[in-house]
């Protein structure tokens, strides 16, 4: 099988992962425009470089409570479809890791109940570690559409 890459993160006490061929880049917090009448997990959207990119509270969309103080956190920017960009907001990024194996539709017995687990794709294993990992077509939603892009980020 081959490798792939994982970027692992925190989202309250839980970590969690994407693979790294969604991923475009990671980013500090920037000032967030709230977009009237739109889901609860749509924060809402800011400007990247002059592009518009929606953020996306995965806490809220895996029902996931919080856990008090947050000290930093990151803005992780995804395209898993061509020239359709978001962002998702991590508490911390753990690492980008080589990831061994990816046990698909394999969760853990303790999550079965405590989050939505529609979104989680399966299991990324580093070593003695796993991770969630999440599947990134699915955060938007089916309330929300993303409208595609004329260019990339550059």
């Amino acid at each position: 099988m081959e490798k792939k890459q994982i970027i692992a993160f925190r989202l309250a006490e839980k970590e969690f992962s994407f693979i790294m061929e969604n991923v475009l880049e990671i980013t500090e917090p920037r000032d967030v425009v709230p977009v009237p009448l739109s889901p609860p997990h749509l924060k809402g959207v800011f400007n990247l470089r002059g592009n518009i990119i929606p953020l996306f509270d995965l806490k809220e969309r895996l029902g996931i409570e919080e856990n008090g103080e947050i000290e930093e956190n990151f803005f992780i920017i995804l395209s898993p479809e061509p020239k359709r960009i978001f962002a998702c907001e991590a508490d911390m990024i753990v690492g980008v890791f080589e990831c061994e194996e990816i046990k698909i539709g394999e969760l853990p017995e303790s999550l079965k109940k405590e989050i939505d687990r529609s979104l989680i794709k399966g299991q990324a294993v580093v070593g003695k570690r796993k991770f969630l990992l999440l599947e990134p077509k699915k955060i938007p939603g089916e309330k929300v559409q993303i409208p595609i892009k004329a260019s990339k980020i550059e």
